[in-house]
């Protein structure tokens, strides 16, 4: 399926220049299609920096960002685990943790 697409002037240099370098780095040509196809599996493959890249995020954080981050933690006292990261994150424990619990209930 060929699907047409607009591009901005400095990303179809962006992209012409990577072509190009890409060409002579393999010593043959490389069509936009391939390259294309290329840029698609590299953003499949890094699809967290993709995401990250689109929420305005710029990865690796540059050494104030991690600073800035680090900073904002607050110490409550309280150790956490793991599994109470998963809980909170997303709504459960790890797998282990479920089944120690099941034992123990059983027992």
């Amino acid at each position: 399926m060929v699907a047409p697409v607009r591009v901005g002037d400095h990303s179809r240099r962006r992209f012409d220049q990577l072509r190009a370098d890409l060409a002579v780095a393999l010593g043959r040509d490389v069509t936009a299609a391939e390259l294309f196809d290329m840029l698609v599996d590299i953003a499949d493959e890094e699809r967290e920096r993709l995401v990250a890249r689109a929420a305005g995020v710029r990865l690796p954080l540059s050494k104030r960002e991690k600073t800035k981050v680090l900073s904002t933690g607050t110490d409550w006292g309280v150790p956490t685990s793991s599994d109470d990261i998963d809980r909170f994150l997303y709504g459960k424990g790890s797998a282990r943790r479920r089944r120690e619990r099941s034992r123990s209930r059983r027992a």
